[in-house]
This record gives C-alpha cells, sequence and structure tokens, in this order.
C-alpha cells in the first residue's frame, strides 16, 4: 500500500476547502438590478446622484435592496423584476437624458467573498436561457405613420362615394378634411365612423368652411400598441 507524506494530505485538503469558499458565491443566485451609467464614456458618474436615486424611488414607493459602487457606474438590486422595470421608468425621468440606465444581475453572494476575489461564475446565453430584449413603441411616431396612412384612405373613400371635400391634410396625429358644407360632413362623419370605429372626430369651422378633426381614440392606441 502506498503511503504519502502527511504534508502532502493537507495540501489536498487546503486545495479543497479554497475551492469550496470559492464555489459559494454560485448557490446565492442573482437579484435583478439597474446599472447607472453616464452617456458619455469619458466621463466619471458622479456620486452626487445617489441622493437623487434614493429620493426617487423613495418617492415611487419603489423598494431596493442596496446600492452597488462600481469604478465605471453604480448598480442599485431589487427584489423583483416587475419593481426593476419599473423603477428604470422612474430613474429616467428623474435623471434624464445624461445617464444610461440598463436592465442588470447582481450576485445575492455576501461582499466579504467578493473581497476576496469569491465571484459567481456567469453562464453564457444559452445556458441562462438566451437573451431577452424589452422593445418600446415610439407612439408619436407610429401614431403620425398611422394617421398619414389613415389620409390617403380617407381620400380614395370620398371621392368612391362622391363626398365633395375642399382638402385633407395631416397635422402631426390629426387628419384635417375641410368642406365647404354641413351637409357634405356629416356624410363624411357618418362614412368614417361606420369604416373606422376607434377614431375619433371633432368638428370646427372657420368662416363658411367646415373641417373635421380626426385622430385616434384612446382605445385605438391601445389596440396599435398591442397590435406592435
Amino acid at each position: 500500500m502506498n503511503q504519502y507524506p502527511k504534508w502532502k494530505y493537507g495540501l489536498v485538503l487546503i486545495a479543497i476547502f479554497i475551492g469550496l469558499i470559492y464555489s459559494i458565491p454560485n448557490f446565492f443566485g442573482e437579484s435583478p438590478a439597474l446599472q447607472v451609467k453616464t452617456t458619455k464614456t469619458s466621463d466619471k458618474l458622479d456620486l452626487s446622484i445617489l441622493g437623487t436615486i434614493e429620493n426617487s424611488l423613495k418617492e415611487a414607493n419603489l423598494p431596493f435592496d442596496g446600492i452597488v459602487q462600481e469604478p465605471n457606474g453604480i448598480k442599485i438590486k431589487f427584489a423583483s423584476p416587475d419593481s426593476q422595470v419599473k423603477a428604470k421608468d422612474v430613474l429616467q425621468n428623474a435623471l434624464g437624458s445624461n445617464y444610461v440606465i440598463a436592465l442588470n444581475l447582481v450576485s445575492k453572494s455576501p461582499s466579504w467573498l467578493s473581497k476576496i476575489g469569491a465571484i459567481p461564475m456567469y453562464l453564457g446565453l444559452d445556458l441562462r436561457g438566451g437573451v431577452h430584449f424589452l422593445l418600446q413603441v415610439d407612439m408619436k411616431a407610429a401614431a403620425e405613420k398611422a394617421a398619414e396612412s389613415y389620409l390617403n384612405d380617407f381620400r380614395m373613400t370620398l371621392r368612391k362615394e362622391r363626398i365633395s371635400y375642399i382638402g385633407a391634410a395631416r397635422l402631426n396625429e390629426i387628419v384635417k378634411i375641410q368642406f365647404d358644407s354641413q351637409e357634405e360632413l356629416d356624410k363624411a362623419k357618418k362614412l368614417i365612423k361606420v369604416n373606422y370605429p376607434d377614431l375619433m372626430m371633432n368638428e370646427s369651422s372657420s368662416g363658411k368652411d367646415k373641417a373635421l378633426d380626426i385622430s385616434m381614440s384612446e382605445m385605438g392606441k391601445k389596440k396599435f400598441r398591442n397590435l406592435r
């Protein structure tokens, strides 16, 4: 039977102990977090914004588990992804366009482990279950594009139904159609109401001319947003 010096057994035990210590962070999991950085990579983050961040989250009744300061920014930890997403909108409004706020994850392991260099093993995207993107729709641009499409449809429909109008144009998110008589306006209003129930219409006048201002209702905007 082979015999080894006791110091070798001791060395093996020490190696196992160190390995166990440095593997501990992997068992704590991760917390949802927000990472705050400046838009200019050359600028250092002004730590005076910490007060603004804390006050904004308290006013919005969004509790957080702590703030981690890093060389190139800070990370705010939250208990749930729902609080994380809500806090992102709150801080974006509070800090303005000079800061980038991104969704992130922070290890839950104790700080003393980080101080000795014991950090979790970060898995690749294939082991994490892929990557998730949160997309936001620019509703103003989308509504203007929809109004332009409605404008073309209205012109074709009114001509087809032989309803006379003076002119039609788009003003941002509103389509304005002008008529020279109330009778023609009423015909157009009835036609549009039947074919486009998600739109709302308001009448206006300038001298003898009558106008119909057409825009998307709140219900229509909600349906449009869901389609996107």
